[in-house]
């Protein structure tokens, strides 16, 4: 016969023994915030770009979920260095090194060739260029200014509107990664561009981290390391995106 007792206390049981392993699932599944100060396609508001996914991927390996938020990158920096927000996922080298709670990862995520853009068919010297010409540019920083005088700079909101103003002949020259180019064609119809040389730090970008994360930064090192896209300590984490813009464009 059925003892509503014993059964009472069975449904008790059980009850508890779910909820407390989904409190301990839930309370094991850490989350934290990372800025993002680059634009598309890098980067989207509905978080699909590639280095979006990128983190993601590699987070969640650690059961780890991300938030991502767009402030301005002097306070991105500012509210990271603080602990008010855990990260900033794509900096070029060295940006960190003023605020003392931030640590750049060893391992850069991302590194691609560089090309100048323009309506004109480019026949000058890079090096002339850069010294005589009014170049446009998406992100500023120590590495764009070893390639550009801060005063022939004009800084940019994103790709599109500086491909529109080289469009438009506002300035002769854009200045941007490869894989930026992904998805303009119709802007890019009569350019022409020119590579520049390769070098050692060629625009590298880091993820930089509150250093209340160090011990996960050696963890996100060897999943990065295990990535197919890796490989010499760096990685382009966009491949399809540069396979398709290199082959288009013959870059």
């Amino acid at each position: 016969m059925f003892n509503v007792k014993t059964g009472v206390w069975l449904l008790f049981i059980v009850f508890n023994f779910t909820a407390t392993n989904i409190a301990a699932s839930t309370e094991a599944r850490q989350k934290i915030i990372l800025n993002s100060t680059v634009p598309p396609p890098f980067h989207t508001p509905e978080n699909t770009g590639c280095f979006d996914q990128f983190y993601i991927k590699i987070f969640s390996a650690l059961n780890i979920e991300i938030e991502i938020v767009e402030y301005p990158a002097k306070r991105a920096l500012e509210l990271a260095n603080k602990g008010d927000i855990d990260g900033d996922f794509a900096r070029y080298p060295g940006v960190g090194k003023s605020y003392s709670n931030l640590i750049q990862l060893p391992v850069s995520i991302y590194k691609s060739k560089l090309v100048l853009v323009s309506t004109e068919s480019i026949i000058d010297s890079v090096e002339s260029i850069f010294h005589n010409e009014k170049i446009g540019v998406v992100l500023s920083s120590e590495f764009i200014d070893s390639w550009i005088e801060k005063e022939n700079q004009l800084k940019t909101r994103d790709y599109k509107q500086l491909l529109s103003l080289v469009k438009a002949k506002r300035i002769r020259y854009a200045f941007l990664p490869i894989e930026a180019l992904y998805g303009y064609e119709k802007m890019l119809q009569a350019t022409f561009f020119t590579k520049l040389p390769e070098t050692n730090d060629s625009l590298g970008v880091f993820l930089l981290l509150n250093k209340k994360h160090q011990l996960l930064i050696p963890k996100l090192v060897e999943i990065m390391n295990q990535s197919e896209n890796f490989a010499n300590g760096s990685a382009n984490i966009c491949p399809e995106m540069s396979k398709k813009i290199r082959q288009q464009y013959s870059l």
